[in-house]
């Protein structure tokens, strides 16, 4: 057997159909690469194991252990349960850059309960500096330390969604900010965000307004004739005449004062009144489906 043994990994470390359903008894065809021809693969690295050809995959669309021949390269061809194609890799093998292409620290979404070989799940958990060293190589403690001597942590990625850090490159992109979401969109690692959306209020100012009522006043204009006056309101001059017999005429003079209506008006307000957004926190999520998250350690796989 010519050359040394390699991983054939791809990116999606099991098969789903378009619905996102586990595609079961899907078949991995392996050729040497340009032809038709069949070519071994191998269920461990010492090249021991042969795996069939196709190999099927399980319940849960995955495949197993497969490990290639050095040389050569392949062809890989998947296909469905039925044997129809479903996509082709050429050339696949160590030479040309693409079997145990996934780099140590790599992380990805898995439909699966447990991890596979190989890979972790990322919920925040210690592991050994020792055992998974080139992880730890990889992302160090950024997030976590562990003990701080002899283990690290692993991303906390327990009902949370990533981003990419807002200044990959060298240039801050902007679009997540401190100041905008609470969240240090240019530090690796650093968490944030709420499933929820706080209550608030809003909040609207009314001096309220006074009406101006302008009152210049009246006379009463009296009445008169024999004997004595009917006044007629208030302001003015009023004569009262009374018959002294004769022809004798009496009259009395007495002057009114001008009088205002009373009428006032009071300032007012219009009554306007501003609720808060809710009684309590509201919900802040998109449409999701949850999947376990799993990071790829190199190690066992």
């Amino acid at each position: 057997m010519p050359g040394s043994a390699a991983r054939f990994v791809w990116p999606n470390v099991f098969s789903v159909d378009a619905t996102g359903l586990p595609r079961a008894g899907a078949q991995l065809s392996f050729y040497q690469t340009g032809t038709t021809t069949p070519q071994a693969t191998y269920a461990d690295a010492g090249l021991t194991i042969p795996n069939p050809n196709p190999v099927i995959a399980d319940s849960s669309g995955q495949f197993g252990n497969i490990f290639l021949l050095g040389a050569p390269d392949y062809a890989v061809v998947l296909a469905d349960a039925n044997g129809n194609q479903v996509w082709t890799m050429d050339p696949v093998g160590a030479s040309a850059g693409v079997a145990g292409a996934v780099p140590v620290g790599a992380v990805c979404d898995f439909a699966g309960a447990a991890a596979p070989p190989g890979w972790l799940l990322c919920y925040g958990q210690a592991i050994s500096r020792a055992t998974y060293a080139a992880l730890f190589a990889a992302i160090g403690t950024i997030f976590g330390a562990g003990d701080g001597v002899t283990s690290f942590a692993l991303p906390d990625l327990r009902g949370r969604a990533s981003f990419g850090v807002d200044n990959m490159g060298g240039s801050a992109a902007n679009q997540v900010t401190m100041a905008g979401s609470g969240v240090n969109g240019v530090q690796l690692g650093a968490p944030g965000g709420s499933q929820m959306a706080a209550a608030h209020s809003h909040a609207v100012a009314d001096p309220g307004h006074s009406h101006a009522i302008t009152d210049p006043g009246h006379d009463h204009k009296p009445n008169h004739g024999s004997g004595f006056v009917v006044p007629q309101g208030s302001g003015g001059e009023i004569s009262a005449i009374f018959a002294g017999g004769g022809d004798v005429e009496e009259t009395a003079t007495a002057q009114t004062t001008p009088s205002g209506t009373g009428v006032t008006i009071g300032s007012g307000t219009t009554g306007i009144s501003i609720s808060t957004a809710g009684s309590g926190n509201s919900q802040n999520m998109p449409p999701a489906m949850m999947l376990n998250k799993i990071i790829y350690t190199g190690v066992g796989g």
